[in-house]
């Protein structure tokens, strides 16, 4: 079972072009010390104006390992006072995500080009309900062209929600997935039935390109 740690930083007034600088100096150093990391910009959803890195990790020990790691390396240190002080951007979430299958197998740093994802918070004793309305989804997403992850929050801006993200190649494939989505007729009556009895509440939605 993989561990995701998710960094999300808001850019501030004037700092862009520093911004995306700075995000991927970072991703170059996490990869250079081994980990799977990428740079996730939204272009859709409540966080427009961000730039979120998102680390994968084999166990929640492994993350601590890494934790301790990185802050000790001397590089990462220097970096990271230098883009702290720039002024370029604030720190807006900090989030712990577990898949929920154990058997899941994140993909290789850039193999994917664009992601989107919604949030669910389940409502009060509907929690097993949730899990299966997104169980019977995956057969409808995976069959329409997208790359299924779903992934329980931890700790973060939202615990106890299941994120449900798909993958791919471009942001022109999410387009067509997502045309495909709106047009198909099992797809649409799966949609109605959860809704005729929804299991939770939307907290979270985007749609996200990796920064090359």
């Amino acid at each position: 079972m993989a561990i995701v740690g998710l960094y999300r930083f808001r850019t501030l007034s004037g700092g862009l072009a520093a911004h995306i600088t700075q995000s991927l100096e970072g991703r170059e150093r996490l990869r250079a010390m081994g980990y799977n990391a990428n740079c996730l910009q939204p272009v859709m959803g409540q966080d427009v104006g961000s730039i979120a890195t998102v680390i994968n990790f084999a166990s929640v020990k492994d993350w601590a390992a890494a934790v301790t790691r990185i802050n000790a390396d001397a590089g990462w240190r220097t970096w990271y006072a230098q883009a702290a002080g720039s002024g370029a951007a604030e720190q807006s979430e900090a989030a712990l995500l577990a898949d929920v299958d154990p058997a899941f197998q994140p993909p290789a740093p850039n193999t994917i080009g664009a992601v989107s994802s919604t949030q669910w918070l389940p409502m009060p004793g509907k929690a097993a309900q949730l899990m299966a309305h997104i169980q019977s989804s995956l057969a409808h997403l995976t069959r329409l062209g997208g790359r299924a992850r779903v992934l329980q929050c931890t700790e973060g801006a939202h615990p106890m929600t299941i994120m449900v993200t798909l993958a791919f190649p471009s942001l022109e494939a999410l387009g067509a997935h997502r045309d495909a989505m709106n047009s198909d007729a099992n797809w649409q009556e799966y949609w109605a039935g959860v809704m005729a009895n929804p299991s939770a509440q939307l907290v979270r939605s985007g749609i996200y390109t990796m920064v090359p």
